[in-house]
This record gives C-alpha cells, structure tokens and sequence, in this order.
C-alpha cells in the first residue's frame, strides 16, 4: 500500500467518527447494569439483619464456651458445640445433691432460644441394625432395645460419637430399677405391681439385644444401669421419628408444675434439622423446667426419686374391660386417655365426676346405639354432679323419662367402678400389711446414700398419705351413688 493510499484509508475511518456535536447512543443493558434506588433500602436491611444474625450467633456461641468450665458437663457441652449444636450464653448447669438441673443467669424474654441439639447426637435404637431387627414392630418404644443401645455404644469407648454423652450420665440413676430391693419392695406393693418380675424379664432382654451388636454381651449389672438411665431420661417427645430417645441437655431439665416457668420444645432447622427448646419469659434468674405429663405422684417417685411440687393424681387406671375398638368417643371431649381413669389426689363429688367423663362416654355408647350421641349432643356430659335432677325432672330438651334413664346408667357405672376399686385396692387400705415391708426399709435405710435415705423418708409418709386418699375415694364414690340411688326402681321404659 502506497502512502497516498494509507492517507485515504485515514481520512475514511475518520469520516465515520463521531461529529462532536452528534448524540451518543446509550449503552446497552449488557454494558451498563443500572440499580433501582427503591430496592436499596431492602437490600441494605437484609444486610443489616444478616449482619445482625451472625454476630449474636458468634457471640452467644463464644460466650457460651466462656463459661463451659463452669459447668459440670463442660466435657459434653464443649462436644455438642463442636457439631453444631448451640446454646444460650445465660444457660447454666447445675448439680445439687446429685441432682442436675437447667438454670439460666439473668432474665429472657420468651421465645429465645436456650438450647439447639442437632439430631445425630440424639441417642435412638435405630442406630445399630441387629439391635433394631430384634425389635418388635408392635413395641419401637421398647426401652430395652434403647438401653441396649445405649450400651453398644458405652462399649465402643471414645471411639463412639456419643462418648461425651455416656460420659455425662450418672452412675446410679434414680430410677426403682436401681433401688436397693427394700425400697423396691415397697413401692411394688403400693403402685408397681409385678415389678420384680418385670424387671428380671427387662434384664434378660437387654442382654439378650446387646450380645447380637457387641461381645462379650452386657452383664446384668450393665444391663441393670442402662434401663435405669432409660426410665429416668428418655423422651418420647420426638416420636414417630424417634419413638424413644436420649437427647442431651434435655434430659436435664426437671419436672414442673402448673406455676414454674416451662420450656417449649420442638424440631427446629432449615438446612439442618435438630431438636431446640425455647425459653418462657423470665424477669429474674432461675431454674426452668419441662413437663413429664399428669402422672400419679407414686409414679415420680418410683420413677425419678422424686414427689411433685404439686401432687395432683392418685391413680391411673384403665377401667373398661372387654373390646374398646368399638368405643369412638368425640374429639370435643379430648379423651386422649380413651377409657382411662385419672384419680385426683384429693377427690371431691365433682372432681371424680369430672375425671370420669371419658369413661362414662365410653361405657354409654356400649349400652345403646346413639344414646352417648343423643346425650353428647344435649350437653348432658357439660353437666356437673350437682346439677343433675333428683327425679324424673327434664333437664332442658331431655325429657323426664330419658333423664331417669341416662341416671340409671350412670348409677350403674359407678356401682361397677366401685366393685373394680374395691378389687384392686382394698388392701392398701390398711397399712398394717405393708408394715413389715416399711420397718425393713427404715432399718436399712442409715446404710444409704442421702439421695436414697431422703427417698425412703418420703417414701415411708407416703404410705400413710395414700392410704388416706384411697380411703377418701372410696367415701366419695360411694356418696356419689347416694346421689344416683334414686333409680334403683327405674323400669327399663324410655319415651
């Protein structure tokens, strides 16, 4: 190319330049990005809250392994800490007397978070193959199959995720599965009938689970200590994922009464799915609590070694005999217990009325077909003791006659409950047969530990109180059929 050319070639490139007054094209979109003003406020604020989040997270973590080495189970909680697990800066540990307990150290507000388990620290039978083929489909929560479990892992050593765990638990649980036999003895005789045979079967079982997952299989003394630690510490709270479980940090939190401020729990995770409890709302520092579910008072004791603040119920009974899979009583009535019984501590007229409502749907729907339904729908179960008529009165659109006989029944089904009482529980009555029973325990009771000497102290009052609140049952049922006796000469004939 000739120098002229080249000089030619110039001036046509810049003839298509831009003139310098010409307009410039806007750039595309792929060339220049463009930010909407009215989203910078909301992105700015996730930032700030994300901002927000990973600090208290890093810092409730960080205060927490701060005051690990106060606590009694720094090794467990520094463990649950490094898979993940969290808990709250104010959470303490406590153990007095033997006894370990869930406090916190300055007030919250309702709703945080005290504790967060991830679920492969959750102990469950599930986890060894041999141990959970043998178990019965009818029975997962079987807590033998945990408590092999539980010893399988013991035997694994610090080789076994839940070392720290195992580590951790007490080595004589208060559980009657590890009572000395005196105290045993006793507690057979008021509430736990059969338990010696019972528990000679659990024994046998457990061992029997363990020696398909471990060798040499687990000695009844090993085998004695994990059904202890299963009767004072498991939970069916994660059922059906987990029918029966041992959950760190959770098994600690004690029983509470209606006034003491409880924990709410649950599954919790986005990403990773685990177990959290969150706290109520607390103004000064203090113990919290969960709730082990209305059981009789006898049944803390023998379970946990210990009373209720509250003593609310005497008995638990299952009271209706023969086939219940006919019984549908209505979910109004939240007859969660089917056809059972829970016998207040200390029973009035109206108290027992009201304890046997379930029971009574149940008994009238096998004496006719639609009468509970009739009388359900009537509000004839809304009714207490008192206000039922004395004769042959209508109680709003139920007529004479159909009150007479809706009576009739009712007296019927206390004379049968009477009889079934009667049965069961006429030799608590006199405490002269479990008297030997109590004077070997006293004797023997200066050997124990003070868990186990202050157990039998209560254990040996007890005896006298529930003899007297059997006593007074029996008085109340049968005033109760006082106030029924009005239609013994009912004829059988409805309108």
């Amino acid at each position: 190319m000739t120098s002229k050319q080249t000089q030619q070639l110039r001036e046509r490139k810049a003839n298509k330049a831009v003139a310098p007054n010409q307009a410039v094209p806007p750039k595309g979109p792929e060339q220049q990005p463009r930010t909407s003003v009215r989203a910078l406020p909301f992105v700015l604020g996730a930032v700030v809250v994300g901002i927000v989040y990973i600090v208290g997270w890093v810092w409730q973590r960080g205060a927490s392994r701060e005051i690990l080495d106060s606590h009694v189970c720094a090794p467990l909680l520094r463990h649950l800490l490094s898979v993940g697990g969290s808990l709250h800066a104010s959470v303490e540990v406590r153990d007095v007397d033997g006894y370990r307990s869930l406090a916190v150290t300055k007030s919250v507000t309702a709703g945080e978070v005290l504790f967060w388990i991830p679920y492969e620290v959750v102990m469950h039978s599930g986890l060894h193959p041999k141990v959970q083929q043998l178990v019965s489909t009818e029975a997962p929560a079987a807590p033998e199959s945990l408590a092999a479990t539980l010893l399988v892992e013991q035997r694994r050593g610090q080789a076994s995720p839940f070392a720290a765990y195992i580590a951790s638990l007490p080595a004589k649980p208060m559980s009657i599965v590890n009572f000395p036999m005196e105290i045993q003895a006793v507690l057979a005789k008021l509430y736990f009938s059969g338990v010696e045979e019972h528990l000679a079967f659990s024994l046998s079982k457990v061992q029997n689970l363990s020696a398909e997952a471990m060798s040499p299989p687990a000695t009844e003394e090993e085998a004695r200590w994990a059904l202890g630690i299963v009767a004072s510490r498991a939970t069916s709270v994660l059922a059906p994922r987990y029918p029966l479980a041992l959950i760190p940090i959770f098994d600690m939190l004690n029983h509470g009464g209606g006034s003491e401020p409880r924990v709410s729990c649950g599954s919790e995770g986005w990403r990773r799915e685990g177990f959290a409890c969150r706290s109520p709302e607390l103004q000064t520092r203090g113990e919290v609590f969960t709730d082990y579910g209305e059981n009789p008072s006898l049944f803390y004791l023998g379970n946990y070694g210990f009373l209720p603040k509250q003593r609310l119920w005497l008995r638990r009974k299952v009271a209706l005999q023969g086939n219940i899979s006919n019984i549908s009583i209505p979910e109004a009535y939240n007859c969660t217990e089917g056809v059972a019984i829970l016998f207040p501590q200390r029973p009035t007229k109206e108290s027992l009325w009201s304890a046997l409502r379930c029971w009574r749907l149940g008994h009238l729907r096998l004496h006719r077909a639609g009468i509970q339904e009739f009388a359900s729908a009537n509000g004839w179960f809304d009714m207490p003791l008192s206000a039922l008529p004395q004769d042959k009165s209508p109680v709003g659109d139920i007529s004479g006659d159909r009150v007479w006989y809706l009576a009739t029944i009712e007296s019927k089904i206390l004379g049968q409950l009477s009889i079934r009482l009667l049965e069961d529980w006429y030799g608590l009555l006199n405490t002269d047969d479990i008297a030997p029973l109590v004077k070997e325990m006293t004797s023997k009771r200066p050997t124990w530990e003070p868990r186990l000497q202050k157990l039998a102290e209560e254990l040996e009052r007890e005896v006298a109180a529930d003899a007297e609140a059997i006593r007074k049952t029996f008085e109340v049922v049968s005033a109760m059929q006082d106030d029924l006796a009005w239609t013994d000469n009912h004829t059988g004939s409805v309108s």
